[in-house]
């Protein structure tokens, strides 16, 4: 039987958990799972990053506030370090690895899953959530792991990604990447100068068995005007939501994290920071798609019509500086 179907009943039991959120209940049904036999990666892929998909796709259709995200969020987290907590002694022959997240983000499960999984397989595998850059060097030099694994869910994550790539592989390193950041073929990771890429943990083991010989890719082009862009995302977006809301009417009051206007001010930035990526990759699909997902977010929050395109048009407008990304979207 398909194993993930075989786990539904249980991604459906460990749903009900989070929405609760009760931390003991998820940690009961992810028990259950295994000791009935299920190996650790298959359960935290089946159960727990599924019952992930299934927040934030709750989160986006606006069934669930930003509250309940984090709550069920914590939840996940929290099942996952106590199940690191009682697997089994590490196989000491296998060389080290470190597991991260990309600079600055916060969806940092991805990332203990895969650590997690690594270590259920007797990886000696550290999990050291989102560094610094400067931190993230710090522990590399302290560790000196037989390769690095980094986690990326955001598009807006691809330039800072590209800087901690390229500072790991100069040092030798090999770069593993993975997340929903990437396309399934892995060329975005391959573009940014990462040595492999995994789309699921029992990928990444494959990669980490037999490591390529060649650490250092070709690095992505474009990266001043890339890295320009992400340094001023929060001011480019912070104009570019001014003058869509003088436009479209700004909304008075005060307003939860869940009203539309807060999205568009919260998420705005992020998509800047999707242009400065397709900038880097010259590849106008990053910033197509993260404008879509904002697009139907405001949508399932009752935001004014077309004020996406409005927005879109604004960012025109504040790039005119910028005249690789200025091109990229027009």
């Amino acid at each position: 039987m398909d194993q993930a179907l075989q786990l539904s009943p249980a991604a459906d039991q460990y749903w009900a958990a989070l929405a609760e959120p009760d931390v003991d209940a998820a940690y009961s049904v992810l028990e259950d799972v295994l000791v009935a036999g299920t190996p650790v990666a298959d359960a935290l892929t089946e159960v727990v990053a599924r019952s992930q998909r299934w927040i934030g796709e709750h989160w986006a259709a606006a069934d669930w506030t930003v509250s309940q995200e984090h709550a069920a969020t914590a939840v996940s987290e929290a099942v996952v370090q106590r199940v690191m907590a009682h697997l089994p002694c590490l196989d000491e022959s296998l060389p080290r690895v470190l597991v991260t997240c990309a600079e600055r983000e916060s969806h940092s499960l991805p990332a203990m899953v895969v650590a997690a999984s690594l270590r259920s397989w007797g990886w000696p595998a550290e999990y050291a959530g989102s560094l610094t850059s400067e931190a993230l060097t710090e522990r590399i030099a302290d560790l000196r792991p037989a390769a690095v694994l980094i986690s990326a869910s955001l598009t807006s994550s691809l330039t800072r990604l590209a800087r901690q790539i390229s500072t790991i592989t100069d040092a030798d390193i090999p770069v593993i990447v993975g997340g929903s950041a990437f396309d399934p073929a892995g060329d975005r990771a391959m573009r940014l100068g990462a040595t492999a890429y995994a789309e699921t943990p029992a990928a990444a083991r494959t990669v980490l068995e037999s490591l390529p010989g060649v650490v250092r890719q070709e690095p992505a082009s474009a990266e001043h005007e890339a890295y320009r862009l992400e340094r001023n995302a929060d001011d480019l977006a912070r104009d570019a939501v001014d003058r869509t809301l003088r436009t479209v009417g700004s909304p008075a009051g005060a307003f939860t994290p869940d009203h539309w206007s807060v999205v568009l001010a919260t998420f705005t930035p992020h998509l800047v920071a999707a242009i400065a990526g397709g900038v880097l990759l010259a590849d106008p699909t990053v910033p197509e798609t993260a404008r879509s997902w904002l697009e139907r977010v405001l949508v399932k929050r009752r935001a004014p019509e077309g004020v996406t395109p409005v927005l879109w048009n604004e960012l025109r407008a504040c790039l005119r500086d910028y005249p690789t990304a200025w091109a990229l979207i027009s």
